[in-house]
């Protein structure tokens, strides 16, 4: 009895048809799955809205922050928004943290007696800094201060240069309010 070898082209067609088969499967699944588990903009905003309220508070309008430059070199302002309450909320970066690391946080800014006042600030991001996990108590010390107050005395002991970061990303959101009320 005699077998009777393919040829080597024969094979190498269709293992190549089998990869090919096998790629376009997986890619298409890929993309399945990447469009059921994305998250549009207005869901992440809206998040992070359900963070700092308890109450149903959606947002309202978004405010162009494109002409907005001053104050770059401690803070960073990246979006702003109107909410149905009355107050802004603002998703700032502040500069100058451990190792020129930077902290991006959303800031709730409300006007009361004319004077943008911190409601409230929760973490979006932060990059280059390694000691975030000590500020969760750092966030509430700021409620109620104004562009006005001394935020450099608010320091959390072991995490200063990341509380700097902080200090400014709440600064300049409170300036940016500042500017356009």
């Amino acid at each position: 009895m005699t077998t009777v070898k393919t040829p080597f082209w024969k094979s190498v067609c269709k293992s190549l048809i089998v990869m090919v088969m096998i790629i376009v499967v997986c890619g298409g699944l890929l993309a399945i799955v990447n469009d059921l588990c994305k998250v549009t903009d207005e869901e992440r905003i809206q998040r992070a809205i359900d963070k700092i309220y308890d109450t149903d508070v959606k947002l309202d309008d978004t405010i162009d922050v494109s002409n907005y430059n001053e104050n770059l070199d401690i803070a960073e302002i990246k979006a702003c928004y109107k909410l149905n309450n009355g107050d802004y909320l603002v998703r700032t970066t502040g500069k100058k943290g451990y190792s020129n690391g930077s902290v991006t946080l959303y800031v709730s800014i409300s006007i009361e007696d004319d004077v943008a006042k911190v409601n409230k600030t929760v973490m979006d991001d932060y990059k280059g800094q390694t000691l975030m996990s000590k500020l969760n108590d750092l966030y509430n010390k700021f409620i109620g201060k104004t562009a006005d107050d001394d935020l450099s005395s608010i320091i959390e002991t072991g995490a200063t240069y990341s509380s700097v970061a902080v200090q400014n990303a709440i600064k300049g959101s409170l300036l940016f309010v500042e500017s356009i009320k």
